[in-house]
């Protein structure tokens, strides 16, 4: 999308297919990945899924609204486009030092 956007290419239908991609790619991971991280606290899974429901939709309404400060100054796709891509840079650092091969509470594995 980045790529697009830089050469001039990026329009509406192409803009849609790929925010398709990515939300589809969301859609499939993200049960998953909620449902791995709550395994080995079941007995706190309620509160756990209610602070991160909360902590998404807080940083949702966050960068929408750095989204359309930035839209005021920089009409176009860019703003969302660099929004997308700075998140997703926050998301592999984030994954990067999550403490890989740690285990949980009753040695059960997290992650590899």
């Amino acid at each position: 999308m980045v790529a697009a956007l830089y050469l001039g290419r990026l329009h509406a239908a192409l803009l849609l297919a790929l925010m398709f991609a990515c939300f589809v790619g969301i859609g499939l991971c993200f049960p998953n990945a909620l449902a791995g991280a709550l395994a080995p606290y079941p007995d706190r899974a309620g509160a756990a899924s209610s602070l991160l429901g909360f902590t998404q939709m807080a940083m949702a309404s966050a960068v929408g609204a750095l989204v359309g400060a930035a839209y005021q100054a920089f009409p176009g796709a860019a703003p969302m486009v660099l929004a997308m891509l700075g998140c997703a840079c926050v998301a592999l650092g984030g994954a990067h030092f999550a403490g890989r091969g740690t285990t949980a509470q009753g040695g059960l594995r997290v992650s590899e």
